[in-house]
């Protein structure tokens, strides 16, 4: 049976987040650019802000997606930089291809391939960085 509480889902979600940040000592979430991360990044940064921490930001790179997502991710990750440990990976993936009758799989990247030459922005990230 459910219980309900006298709270919004956002008093709850805030309650949460708080909660999290006193237990745990790092943070990190996984950020795709879409309505939902972007809701959960503004949520959980406003309380990393609040308390002076860093966040670890995991965003996973397909190559595949829109470059108005793309130009939301940076300027997300500009947002928040002093606050965040970014970690932007883009891996090798084979991916569902529904634009081709001829080929139900798509690599995302086929090597080699020249990083920079892609996005150059890529550089924002300490992962990307402590591995080249």
């Amino acid at each position: 049976m459910k219980k309900y509480i006298e709270k919004s889902v956002l008093e709850a979600s805030i309650e949460r987040i708080s909660i999290s940040f006193d237990i745990f000592e790092n943070i990190y979430i996984s950020f795709s650019g879409g309505k939902d991360s972007t809701v959960m990044l503004h949520l959980v940064m406003n309380e990393a802000i609040k308390r002076n921490r860093k966040v670890g930001l995991f965003i996973v790179d397909l190559e595949a997606q829109y470059a108005d997502t793309i130009k939301h991710i940076q300027n997300c990750v500009k947002l928040y930089e002093k606050h965040l440990d970014i970690h932007w990976f883009c891996p090798e993936l084979l991916l569902r291809n529904s634009v081709s009758n001829f080929t139900s799989f798509a690599f995302a990247i086929v090597p080699p391939f020249n990083y920079f030459s892609i996005y150059p922005f890529v550089i924002l990230s300490s992962t990307f960085n402590s591995i080249k």
